[in-house]
């Protein structure tokens, strides 16, 4: 049997606290570098990266210092004064939106909210003070009523922000309310529902599951072979419909900019004269009207700017028909004949006519609103409007979904073509991003405790690791993203806690067996593999839909009791997820050191981020553990908000735009990276062992060790191999395993006595730190040979003293 990870973790906690007490670092030759602290980073960003070098952000509680029936009364409140804010504002907010025509104040709001120009310089992340989500909401509440019911006042500038201002209260009003249930829950109530606050909070205001170029792919992979079938049943084909759409996107989107472009001459000129004189070249107005609209302008308080945007406005009243289509144009965009009876009948099935949504709870359009799968508004004369562009790519899977579900035979095809992609594509980018690893899937076993036979997706092996996964296909119900309790534990059980069972059965396998054995596959073809050098497995979870949830943090869900604590930690993370954590990290070696620092991650971090989040986070510091100056665990990390950079890349890359900002990708210095490229081309199943021990170390670590290294090889080289500091030790501290990194210069040593002192420096480390990983980079300083000279690798958990 294997020895055991958790008692090598304590061996290693008691080492490092014995030698602590005695104030000693390594004795001798080597000299060790101090202990990092949970300040902040001080380090630059080296040139060519685009990674934000960031900081470790704690998190302290603002309520920590309240008793319970404190913070709950402070909880009631803020709960009951924004339900009394939001019931009176929503009804603000409605009758201002009925003093105006839907369609104008619609496409209007989206004209200066959701259209962005493409050029040098421009801020993909920057998303403006007012987002879709706030946009569906009005499109949502307008088709509450019929249009006769409407005012006719013009949508002026001031009229517009108005109410979007009082959209954007009410949203976060809507959000706030539910505190007041907080008040009266239990703890373990109160878990439950901070998940389903989680899941409304991600419902309500996240619209994209992917960057929309992983979103595009994914779509097409998933519903390609269903094609022929989807357009027998429907008339129009899944894909040739989402091509439609983006052509739809591509019109409509020059439509607003050669219109944004002409009337936004108004704005651009300097004085009222030369606005008015636009104004009316632009309107074909006379010069008399030019003059009479300048001195009635001229009476009016208030700046130029403001007046400019009056007139401005009296051009919203056309932006309806730059955002409209007829069925005719729509047929036109097809690659083939169409029967308009066809897509008059698609049309009709993924489009709202004013006063549809008279049946709804006002308060469920800040939810989830059916717009999502019905984006299209039929107007009139067979038009159709699509003022927010963005749900036709936000919300396009959602919408085949919906038109599928009528048809029972295509719905259960749908349902095994997710499971069949999942599983293939998963399969398909393991054997592309580990090439040369075996990677082996849908292995059978059976369990000799139980006697019952498992199935495991797919896994690899790399050297002494291996990363098993395991694929969840199923759709994530509309009930659980409200928010649902009852769905919403399901899906906390069969999407998190029920893959994560499986890998920890799987692992412990792996871990604790030894010599050669034969797996069976799931379709009959069996495999031989060693197990003996296997020495950890990581656990992964992977969706193919966007899972509803604030964060997956493993900690954070298992002491909200949602899932087991009986399973070792699973990093769980969708699909599209997957394919950027691939891209972003350039080798197999960094993308199974992102693994193992994620799965201590979940296992000592309560942390609120996303995968991108821990992602950049990993690309600046290489995820060490956190810890505060006395060597605990900080309380909670907000990571949120802090992968902007990998966006600003994603998002730039999905436009026609040459201006794309680099790629993040991990921090190291000129000479780590050369550490880290020579180690990868080594053919020994160590090297996986030594590439992590040095990407432990982030960025200021490695800095630091280059440069009092160098001071070293000076030292060597002036006073000889007897100087008395020929040698650097560094270390990265982790809960799980400690590896530490000797860098060792000589002068003209026989390997004999080369290897002697290197062996020598490696205990020392070994004893000083507790580290079982010891990595000794070695440097003959009258050589040219860069990086090093040999590189060495001690595993003391598998060291017998007496070989």
């Amino acid at each position: 049997m294997k020895k055991s990870n958790e008692r090598k973790r304590k061996l290693n906690e008691k080492r490092r606290k014995k030698a602590a007490k005695r104030g000693k670092s390594v004795p001798k030759e080597a000299r060790r570098e101090n202990r990092p602290s949970r300040s902040e980073s001080k380090a630059t960003i080296p040139e060519g990266y685009s990674t934000p070098v960031m900081k470790n952000f704690g998190f302290d509680n603002p309520l920590a210092g309240l008793d319970e029936s404190e913070r709950k009364q402070i909880a009631k409140e803020l709960g009951d004064k924004a339900k009394q804010d939001f019931d009176e504002g929503l009804i603000s907010l409605v009758d201002a939106i009925k003093r105006h025509d839907p369609e104008e104040l619609i496409s209007t709001a989206s004209l200066y909210t959701l259209f962005k120009g493409v050029g040098p310089g421009t801020d993909f992340t920057d998303e403006g003070h007012y987002t879709q989500a706030l946009i569906e909401v009005i499109q949502s509440l307008c088709l509450l009523h019929p249009k006769e019911s409407f005012g006719t006042t013009p949508v002026l500038h001031q009229y517009l922000f108005e109410i979007l201002d009082l959209c954007k209260q009410c949203s976060k009003n809507f959000g706030t309310k539910r505190m007041s249930a907080m008040a009266t829950c239990s703890d373990e109530d109160r878990a439950v529902l901070m998940a389903m606050e989680g899941a409304r909070m991600q419902t309500q205001m996240v619209r994209n599951w992917g960057y929309p170029q992983h979103m595009k792919q994914i779509t097409r992979e998933l519903l390609d072979p269903m094609e022929d079938e989807i357009r027998t049943e429907l008339g129009v084909g899944a894909i040739e419909f989402l091509d439609v759409t983006e052509k739809i996107d591509d019109i409509l989107t020059t439509r607003i900019f050669e219109f944004t472009k002409q009337v936004g001459e108004i704005l651009r000129e300097k004085n009222l004269k030369r606005k008015v004189e636009k104004f009316c070249e632009i309107a074909g107005s006379s010069e008399e009207d030019a003059q009479s609209i300048l001195e009635f302008l001229n009476s009016q308080k208030g700046r130029v700017r403001d007046k400019g945007f009056f007139l401005f406005s009296y051009f919203h009243q056309h932006v309806p028909e730059l955002l409209s289509l007829s069925i005719q144009q729509i047929a036109s965009l097809f690659d083939r004949e169409m029967k308009e009876s066809d897509i008059a009948k698609t049309m009709e099935r993924v489009s709202f006519q004013f006063g549809d949504l008279s049946d709804e709870n006002p308060e469920h359009l800040f939810m989830q609103s059916k717009i999502r799968t019905r984006p299209f508004i039929e107007v009139h004369n067979d038009m159709y409007f699509i003022p927010i562009l963005g749900l036709l790519h936000s919300f396009f899977l959602e919408l085949i979904e919906n038109l599928i579900k009528p048809s029972a035979q295509l719905k259960d095809k749908y349902h095994d073509r997710r499971a069949a992609y999942l599983e293939t594509s998963l399969e398909s980018l393991i054997k592309k991003n580990f090439a040369g690893h075996p990677v082996r899937t849908s292995t059978m076993w059976t369990d000799l405790d139980d006697g019952k036979t498992y199935e495991n997706d797919c896994f690899v092996v790399c050297g002494p690791l291996a990363i098993i996964f395991e694929a969840k296909s199923e759709r994530v119900d509309d009930s659980a993203k409200r928010g649902a309790p009852g769905r919403l534990r399901e899906h906390y059980e069969t999407l998190v806690n029920a893959p994560a069972e499986q890998a920890t059965r799987f692992a412990q396998l792996l871990e604790s067996e030894s010599g050669v054995r034969t797996f069976q596959c799931k379709n009959g073809d069996d495999f031989d593999i060693d197990l003996t050098p296997i020495r950890r497995a990581l656990c992964v979870s992977v969706t193919l839909d966007w899972f509803p949830a604030s964060t997956l943090c493993w900690k954070a869900l298992v002491n909200s009791r949602l899932i087991s604590s009986a399973n070792r930690p699973s990093i769980n993370l969708s699909i599209a997820d997957l394919h950027v954590v691939f891209e972003v990290l350039e080798s197999p070696t960094r993308r199974l050191h992102y693994f193992w620092r994620r799965t201590e991650w979940e296992l000592n971090v309560q942390y609120f981020g996303d995968e991108h989040d821990l992602l950049v986070y990993y690309l600046s510091s290489g995820l060490a553990v956190p810890r505060d100056e006395d060597g605990s665990s900080p309380g909670i990390m907000w990571l949120y908000d802090n992968s902007k950079e990998l966006h600003r890349h994603y998002v730039a890359a999905s436009t026609e735009t040459a201006d794309v900002p680099p790629r993040p990708r991990r921090i190291l210095t000129h000479w780590w990276s050369k550490l880290v490229d020579r180690i990868e081309e080594v053919a020994d199943q160590q090297m996986w062992d030594v590439a992590c021990v040095i990407l432990d170390l982030d960025y200021e670590r490695q800095r630091e060790f280059e440069k009092r290294f160098n001071e070293v090889i000076q030292n060597v080289r002036r006073k000889g191999n007897d100087s008395g500091d020929n040698g650097l030790v560094t270390y990265a501290y982790h809960s799980e395993s400690l590896g530490a990194v000797v860098a060792f210069a000589y002068k003209g040593l026989v390997k004999e006595d080369r290897d002697t002192r290197a062996g020598e420096l490696a205990h020392q480390a070994h004893v000083d730190s507790g580290a079982e990983r010891i990595v000794v980079i070695g440097l003959e300083v009258t050589s040219q040979r860069d990086p090093y000279d040999f590189i060495a690798f001690v595993d003391y958990s598998n060291f017998d003293p007496n070989l």
